[in-house]
């Protein structure tokens, strides 16, 4: 049979993965953070730049109240 659908709630925010994979251009091992601002919403947003593409990502430390 089927499986049914469910909903993609995350328990946390989501984060670079261990391997660094850009998801624009598909390179392994190709991020680095490029600067950590304070949030009073999300914690410490980082961003991060892929070393091929120059593609930029962030990242929360938490999700904002009243988020699933």
């Amino acid at each position: 049979m089927f499986a049914r659908p469910t909903l993609g709630i995350l328990s946390s925010p989501l984060s670079p993965s261990h391997f660094g994979r850009c998801p624009k251009c598909g390179r392994w091992f190709a991020f680095n953070c490029v600067r950590e601002e304070k949030s009073e919403i999300s914690g410490t947003v980082s961003t991060y730049r892929c070393d091929q593409c120059g593609h930029e990502e962030q990242y929360a430390q938490r999700h904002p109240p009243h988020a699933i």
